[in-house]
């Protein structure tokens, strides 16, 4: 059964209009039911903020006391892989500069026997 439930609004800066208006209780339930779900959403919000000023602090920390122990292997990875790299690219240059030789001695030899 619905509620009676008399308001007021106002009309202009000193008048006040009264009205009855008439209260669900399916309504007073899906508006209980929201704001619970608003409470939720503000609560996780809050949680969030909190989160993000922890990273942020972190951040600042590690900014002043340099990089971290897992930074240090990665970058420690990171010289390891050049130095591989640099000794791959040596060997193709030496490779290359082996058969350049070979192509070099073949085209002579194929001068002098035309000659």
């Amino acid at each position: 059964m619905p509620r009676r439930v008399k308001k007021r609004r106002k009309l202009a800066e000193n008048e006040f209009e009264e009205y009855m208006d008439y209260v669900f209780p399916a309504d007073d339930e899906s508006a209980a039911k929201m704001s619970k779900l608003l409470q939720l959403a503000q609560a996780w919000k809050q949680k969030q903020g909190q989160v993000q000023v922890q990273e942020e602090v972190q951040r600042k920390e590690e900014d002043v006391e340099g990089p971290r122990e897992e930074e240090n292997g990665e970058v420690q990875r990171e010289e390891e892989n050049e130095k591989v790299q640099r000794k791959e690219d040596e060997e193709e240059g030496q490779g290359k500069q082996e058969t350049d030789k070979g192509q070099q001695e073949q085209q002579e030899g194929q001068q002098d026997t035309e000659a």
